[in-house]
Formats: structure tokens, C-alpha cells, sequence
């Protein structure tokens, strides 16, 4: 288990990393304008009989929700227009992620508000802590991990009960950026996360 796991996490890293490469900020706004192209051929080109779920959107990051890249303002929240070119392209449900506890609880207040506002789409979130974070949220902190893990569980029991938590994560391993977190943290982490959404699940039932 933790060995696929890792390959994907890592596979998936990889791929982020040729996509978003961190590299000056003019050509990371040509990378911007370059998807704002994409996307409006996109749209006359995806046939309108296929519908689409992101499984993981990260609208919670400050560049949808502000506008603001690398600490900058560089244009105008325009999360009402993200929302409505998902629509145009055929996405019908949209899953938010998450890779803290804080996150997590953005996550599935933004959801139940998404769903009051919203009836074209269907919204759902996910709970977790991403591997390279656990040492943030698990280690270099001032209350016990089981604490932060109890709230996790919480979390995932209440957004059963109108089932705004759709999924576990980001969880798993991912050894591409050690630099942030170890392996042996890692391991851990993703073994008691499972351990408390299993319980999770159980006490739900």
C-alpha cells in the first residue's frame, strides 16, 4: 500500500512540476496566459455530450480566491468566471482538496456555502493532511498530533451527515520533495490518518 501510494503521489508530482515549473515570474505569467488561451479553445471543442468531475480542485489557493500570485495582486478575483468556464467545458461536479486541517475546515464551510449559492454544479471536498505538510501540521507544533488528528476525524464525521466530504486527502506519500517532510514522517502520518478516518467511518455508521 504505502509503495503504490508513493508512486502515484510521486507520478503526480512529477507531472506537476513539468507543468508549473518554478521558474521567473514573466514566464509563469505566460504559462497563466497560455491557459486562459487553452481553455477558450477548449471550449469549442469539447463535445457537448461529455460531462466531467474535478477530483481536485485547489480553489481555495489565494490566486482564485484574490487574484494574487507569489504575494502579488495580478488581477481580480475571478472565481465566479473559473466556475462558469467549468460549466462551459462540461464539468459537473467539482471536488475541493485539501492538504491541511485549516484547509479542511475551509473547505467544507466553502462547500456548504457553494451549495447554497450554486445549483449547476455539484460541489464536494476532501479532509486530510498532504504528505509534505505533516511535519507542519503533525511535528513543528505546539499541541499534540492525536489532538490535530481528532480534529481531522470530526471534520470527516460532519461532512458525512450531509455528505460534503465526498473523499480522504491529500493524503498519501510523496518522496519527490523530501525537503519538506521525511519518509519516516510521512509513514507515520499516513498511517495514523487512515487509522482515524477508518474510525471515522465507523462511528459514522
Amino acid at each position: 500500500l504505502l509503495s503504490s501510494l508513493a508512486r502515484s503521489t510521486t507520478s503526480f508530482s512529477l507531472w506537476r512540476q513539468s507543468f508549473l515549473p518554478s521558474i521567473g515570474s514573466s514566464i509563469r505569467q505566460d504559462t497563466y496566459t497560455r491557459f486562459r488561451r487553452h481553455t477558450s479553445i477548449m471550449s469549442s471543442v469539447v463535445p457537448s455530450s461529455l460531462s466531467f468531475v474535478d477530483i481536485g480542485a485547489n480553489l481555495l489557493d489565494e490566486r482564485f480566491t484574490d487574484g494574487i500570485y507569489n504575494g502579488k495582486v495580478r488581477h481580480e478575483p475571478d472565481w465566479d468566471q473559473v466556475l462558469q468556464r467549468a460549466v462551459d467545458n462540461g464539468v459537473t461536479h467539482i471536488i475541493l482538496t485539501a492538504g491541511t486541517l485549516r484547509e479542511s475546515r475551509r473547505a467544507l464551510d466553502l462547500v456548504r456555502e457553494l451549495r447554497q449559492k450554486n445549483d449547476t454544479l455539484y460541489f464536494g471536498c476532501t479532509i486530510g493532511v498532504h504528505p509534505t505538510r505533516c511535519t507542519q501540521e503533525f511535528v513543528d507544533i505546539d499541541v499534540d498530533a492525536e489532538q490535530v488528528l481528532e480534529e481531522l476525524q470530526k471534520l470527516a464525521i460532519d461532512g458525512q451527515d450531509d455528505k460534503s466530504v465526498v473523499a480522504i486527502g491529500e493524503i498519501g506519500l510523496d518522496y519527490d520533495r523530501l525537503q519538506f517532510c521525511s519518509k519516516p514522517v510521512q509513514q507515520e502520518y499516513l498511517e495514523r490518518q487512515l487509522v482515524c478516518f477508518q474510525s471515522a467511518s465507523e462511528l459514522e455508521n
